[in-house]
């Protein structure tokens, strides 16, 4: 299909700001915007693998099988069961609504609440930035409860552990759709959610332990970060 000027534009604009606050609000379904200064700011003081990973996850970049068209779809690989996982259901943004009204915000200070993801496909990057199994996990690894791995990207007060964050989730949903994909499913198919919680706290610890190693760059070494 041959896009026009017009839709072309809104979905693949010029400025790299623009391309990541059209995606946070339609590919990920998060109301409000992006504070992009702030956010450029912060990634100009990490190593580049962590920068990149917070641009890939914001930008909806992720290998799932939802955005590759792979058919079957697949299951949440975290273990959610709450969510819904039927193809034809797209996340929008008044699903989003619905969402934040029990905490889920992109501003969202703690996020328990498992309605938070109701309403999107399950292998999705809008989905598992809200799956609370995989927000426990991570949140086990931080000794917190559970901050929204969004938390301060629309606020301006996005830091760089919660960078650390998103970028743990991206690894963890890497690490398991090339590794243990067929565990994971044969796992889901026979119900063993315990074997399973067991699995994903494993690769969150692993990955959480490897992306924690990170250090921030000096300043005076990224000063020539293009703007975004």
């Amino acid at each position: 299909m041959i896009l026009s000027l017009g839709m072309r534009s809104v979905l693949f604009p010029a400025c790299l700001g623009s391309l990541l606050n059209t995606r946070y609000r339609l590919s990920l379904g998060f109301e409000g915007g992006l504070e992009v200064g702030s956010l450029q700011a912060l990634l100009s003081l990490l190593r580049s693998s962590l920068a990149f990973g917070v641009l890939r996850t914001l930008s909806n970049s992720w290998c799932t099988s939802w955005r590759l068209h792979e058919v079957p779809r697949l299951p949440c690989l975290f273990g959610c069961t709450v969510c819904s996982n039927e193809d034809d259901v797209l996340f929008s943004s008044s699903g989003s609504s619905s969402g934040s009204s029990s905490g889920s915000s992109s501003s969202g200070s703690s996020l328990s609440s498992s309605s938070s993801c109701l309403g999107s496909p399950s292998d999705t990057v809008s989905h598992c930035l809200r799956c609370p199994e995989l927000l426990r996990h991570i949140a086990v690894q931080n000794g917190d409860s559970g901050i929204a791995l969004t938390h301060g990207l629309d606020s301006g007060n996005f830091s760089a552990d919660q960078a650390k964050r998103l970028c743990t989730a991206s690894l963890a949903y890497n690490t398991f759709r090339a590794r243990h994909r067929d565990s994971v499913l044969g796992l889901r198919a026979r119900g063993q959610v315990g074997l399973l919680s067991d699995l994903v706290s494993g690769i969150v610890y692993a990955c959480a332990s490897q992306i924690r190693g990170h250090e921030l760059h000096d300043i005076s070494v990224c000063s020539s970060m293009p703007s975004l």
